[in-house]
């Protein structure tokens, strides 16, 4: 299991262009690698969006495994309590001009509906995320 601490949004290229060479090495199929790297990216944008109060050290710990053909992350971060499990799923089939909520919401509801896992819990005054999708046999890919 790798682990690194990233501080700033910028970071955030780096931590996916490293799980997808990791992805892609065990035999992920690219549809398996865009929704993985997609749910992180959201995850990881929202928190330093919405996460942290303005003047406030941003402080994200990353972690990933690869269990066979499961794959696994989890971030551990400093920021405001929010269990992004429990977020209210979008209107995606009111029209947008009806709808109560005009933005947010689609990127939590991609990573609920994409992966297989999706776990959170707040630990102190640290949350605690863990992400996990099986992976299909190589064979299978397309």
């Amino acid at each position: 299991m790798d682990t690194r601490v990233i501080t700033t949004r910028e970071e955030i290229v780096s931590v996916l262009t490293e799980v997808e060479s990791v992805l892609r090495n065990a035999g992920a199929c690219a549809a398996e690698v865009y929704s993985i790297t997609l749910a992180l990216d959201e995850l990881l944008t929202n928190m330093f969006d919405h996460g942290f109060d303005v003047g406030t050290e941003h402080r994200i710990a990353i972690s990933y495994v690869l269990k066979g053909r499961f794959f696994e992350f989890s971030t551990v971060d400093n920021g405001r309590k929010f269990n992004c499990t429990k977020a209210r799923p979008p209107e995606l089939d009111v029209p947008f001009s009806e709808r109560k909520k005009k933005v947010g919401g689609i990127g939590i509801h991609l990573v609920k509906e994409m992966m297989d896992v999706f776990t959170y819990h707040r630990e102190g005054d640290m949350n605690h995320i863990v992400v996990g999708k099986h992976l299909k046999e190589e064979a299978i890919c397309s």
